[in-house]
């Protein structure tokens, strides 16, 4: 029912022109996004603490809940253990989780290649791959500008056989001065959402040609 109504809700929206719009966004901040607080994920994701949606900790929300570690009813009161508990059984949540098993089954095949991860974020898939291969001889490059996710991605790896390198600020300027490194796989899990169309040609353009003979380019986003 809940889904329902959001579709019927959603089909109205898209019939709206600028200034409906604005007047809507104000009702939602005002009546509805304090009841979404009462959901502990939605809370973060609406706050986007790091300046935008979609950062390494929602990820690793989204993972923990999917995957059991942290319960889908999770907010202060009931009205935001069910909203908590909707959003995290959605489609768009449950195609993060199937991401990673995606990535994972890529990434264990890759045994002694390189591998670059534009956006690393959370690197949920790798720290999966080696909980199953902890053997696993892998280059790995990491792209991020966030802060936060590269600490934590510092640590998560520190005990690892991995030959890691951390490549943190702008991401597209850290590929676009790029010189002779190449890689037998180059993946990016969601930053694409964030980058015009004419960037986004731009850095598809540049990390094909960083491709090994044979190698695989993977882009996915949020849906």
């Amino acid at each position: 029912h809940i889904q329902k109504i959001l579709d019927e809700f959603q089909h109205i929206r898209g019939k709206l022109g600028v200034v409906e719009e604005l007047a809507l966004k104000r009702f939602f901040d005002e009546h509805i996004h304090p009841v979404t607080n009462f959901s502990y994920a939605c809370k973060y994701f609406l706050e986007q603490p790091r300046g935008y949606p979609g950062d390494s900790e929602a990820m690793e929300i989204i993972w923990k809940t999917r995957t059991h570690k942290l319960p889908f009813r999770s907010g202060s009161n009931i009205v935001g253990k069910c909203i908590n508990d909707f959003t995290l059984s959605s489609s768009n949540c449950k195609s993060n989780e199937l991401r990673v098993y995606r990535l994972k089954k890529y990434i264990l095949g890759l045994n002694n290649k390189s591998i670059a991860s534009i956006g690393s974020g959370s690197i949920i898939e790798i720290e999966e791959a080696l909980k199953e291969n902890p053997c696993l001889n892998l280059e790995i490059h990491l792209f991020d500008q966030d802060e936060e996710a590269y600490k934590a991605s510092k640590n998560k790896l520190k005990d690892t056989k991995l030959n890691v390198f951390y490549h943190q600020g702008n991401v597209l300027k850290k590929v676009l001065g790029l010189k002779n490194l190449t890689f037998d796989f180059i993946y990016s899990s969601g930053l694409f959402d964030y980058l015009t169309l004419t960037s986004s040609k731009k850095l598809i353009k540049r990390l094909w040609n960083h491709l090994n003979p044979g190698g695989k380019l993977l882009i996915t986003n949020a849906h």
